[in-house]
């Protein structure tokens, strides 16, 4: 890699990136991958990337789940997302959202869309994210009343991997 997978918690990050796009990849039938910042615990430095960078900078054994929620759903998280208590949610590519941490809880979110269009309230969207997440990890309680879930087993550095590999 020639630059380095730099992560972040309070803001969008080349590592976080790259993480919630090798989920969108590996389980193309979801819409949106996140990732949570807090998962990512170290920058993987430019040059050639190891198993073991890629488990360093990615050290729990969390697996990806994916669940169904309405768009109204995901915007609550989003809205959680934007309060930074918990780190920013990293998101796939397609998928793009502005805030304002500073405003009340409910209006922090300003914009959301994904692949150019706006979240609809009454709209389900299928979002792949990590076990942790999925069970209520980091505030994400909204992900326990999905539609559906679906555990896949997946482990996410292994997925990781095998997207950097290619």
């Amino acid at each position: 890699m020639p630059i380095a997978l730099t992560r972040s918690y309070g803001e969008e990050s080349l590592l976080g990136n790259l993480t919630s796009d090798a989920i969108l990849e590996a389980f193309p039938d979801v819409g949106i991958a996140v990732t949570n910042s807090g998962a990512l615990r170290q920058d993987i430095p430019a040059g050639n990337i190891t198993l073991g960078s890629i488990i360093s900078a990615s050290p729990f054994p969390n697996t990806v789940v994916i669940c169904e929620v309405s768009g109204s759903q995901l915007l609550e998280l989003l809205d959680h997302a934007a309060s930074l208590t918990n780190g920013i949610l990293q998101v796939s590519k397609g998928m793009k959202f502005t805030y304002s941490p500073d405003r009340p809880k409910g209006e922090r979110l300003i914009q959301a869309t994904l692949n150019g269009k706006k979240i609809e309230a009454k709209q389900y969207y299928r979002v792949a994210t990590s076990n942790f997440v999925a069970d209520g990890g980091d505030g994400y309680g909204i992900f326990k009343e999905a539609r559906s879930i679906k555990r896949t087993g997946d482990e996410i550095v292994q997925v990781l991997a095998r997207f950097l590999e290619k």
